[in-house]
């Protein structure tokens, strides 16, 4: 009997899987032709400036909003009472998407930590969105901020990842009862007999600061509505992601919900920020298209933060460099939000053993709450951080027992032979991570 393909030959079309496709966008790119969000104009569009808090941790008296109404161009002015009932708070999808399973299968707990559109009685990092006005005119927008008059309450700040978890920290967020938003234990082995039976043992203090992924275009969001279709084109990779946020957080239908992808100025992963969420509801409500353009101040201040992680690693091995026991403590500062959850700490932790053959392994991670903006996942989301950590340590076994550094690299790697390799813990599908 002949295969089914073979009788329906016109049912099989050219293959792309394998193929070296010729890239379209580049002549469009590269002679300026191409459509960003701040060249994008649609009669009788708004333009939408955002008000940022100044501190890292105050309280909000009192916003004063009338003189700024009173302000050329402006065609509405919006603070968080303004969105009450309107705009729910943030979808803490990460959280859950959290297969069960996965705490059956190792010691993780994720807190719920909705984050608001707009800042109400707190701020909690600097450059969190306040209040926003919008004008028919992006200075005249700019202008009429100047004159929103908010009355903040300086608050100590708390931006010490270690002293965050000190008896008597202040409690940023007291619905949490303490600066942990997230832990999990991972292990495999017995790294405690590991570690006892290593000839040799090293104990080393890791540190990957706080980092800014600035994409060459910052970020962009433009936003129609006519009464029925919510149309969004914006600068985020995430389209899907962005229709569901929307869509749920201001109780859309999401078949009434479009997205539309333009041409970006570069991206390293990111996640929702506010002003994805907050064009489109001033478009539903003024039933104008509405557009915000970031610059650059707003972008190293809001967008796309990430990394921020102190590691405490211990490293048993053997004479001849084989590396048989890690464990491995580390804090995580996620910023005053931990909106995806698990994503990145456990990225950490899913890959600090690299291509490498160590079957007695331990981490603990601890993902603590500051006053800094939310960490969200950028470029390798936790996957550089756990490589640093492992390469930092063959460079340590190597130089403790003064060999070549690729030499026990080599000696420590899983062999072709080995192959498929469980690593006997779960990724975050909860499937068991296997290499092969």
């Amino acid at each position: 009997m002949k295969p089914l393909l073979d009788e329906l030959p016109q049912l099989v079309g050219p293959r792309s899987v394998g193929t070296k496709l010729r890239r379209r966008e580049d002549a469009r790119l590269l002679t300026g032709q191409a459509t960003h969000v701040g060249d994008m104009h649609l009669p009788d569009m708004l333009h939408v400036a955002v008000l940022r808090s100044p501190y890292a941790h105050a309280r909000i008296v009192s916003i004063d909003l009338d003189v700024a109404r009173t302000a050329e161009g402006v065609a509405g002015i919006y603070a968080s009472s303004d969105l009450d009932g309107k705009v729910s708070a943030f979808v803490e999808s990460a959280r859950e998407d959290l297969s069960p399973k996965l705490a059956e299968l190792v010691d993780i707990e994720v807190k719920s930590l909705p984050m608001s559109v707009f800042a109400s009685d707190r701020v909690f990092w600097v450059g969190q969105p306040v209040a926003a006005v919008v004008a028919t005119d992006p200075y005249l927008a700019e202008d009429a901020l100047a004159l929103i008059d908010v009355d903040y309450d300086p608050l100590a700040s708390l931006v010490d990842l270690e002293g965050a978890l000190e008896d008597g920290a202040q409690v940023l967020h007291p619905e949490l009862g303490d600066n942990v938003h997230t832990h999990l234990l991972v292990e495999c082995g017995d790294v405690d007999r590991a570690l006892a039976d290593a000839e040799h043992r090293l104990h080393e203090r890791l540190e990957i600061g706080r980092q800014i992924s600035s994409a060459i275009e910052p970020r962009g969001v433009l936003a129609t509505f006519d009464g029925s279709e919510l149309t969004i084109w914006a600068t985020n990779t995430k389209p899907h992601l962005v229709r569901s946020f929307v869509s749920r957080m201001l109780d859309l239908p999401a078949d009434r919900v479009r997205f539309v992808s333009p041409d970006m100025g570069g991206s390293f992963g990111g996640g929702i920020f506010s002003e994805e969420i907050l064009i489109p509801f001033l478009a539903t409500e003024l039933r104008r298209p509405v557009r915000w353009i970031e610059d650059r101040r707003e972008n190293l201040l809001t967008t796309s933060h990430g990394r921020d992680q102190i590691h405490d690693v211990e490293i048993g091995f053997q004479g001849d460099g084989t590396v048989v026991a890690i464990r491995d403590r580390y804090l995580m500062d996620t910023g005053a939000y931990n909106t995806y959850a698990v994503t990145v700490p456990y990225n950490t932790v899913a890959h600090m053993r690299s291509q490498y053959r160590i079957d007695h392994f331990s981490v603990d991670g601890t993902v603590v709450v500051t006053t800094k903006a939310p960490a969200v996942p950028v470029r390798g989301a936790g996957r550089p951080e756990a490589t640093f950590v492992i390469e930092r340590s063959m460079d340590m076994v190597a130089r403790e027992l003064g060999l070549d550094r690729a030499e026990v690299r080599r000696r420590n790697l899983i062999r072709p032979e080995e192959m498929p390799y469980d690593m006997g813990i779960p990724y975050r599908d909860t499937v068991t991570m296997m290499y092969e």
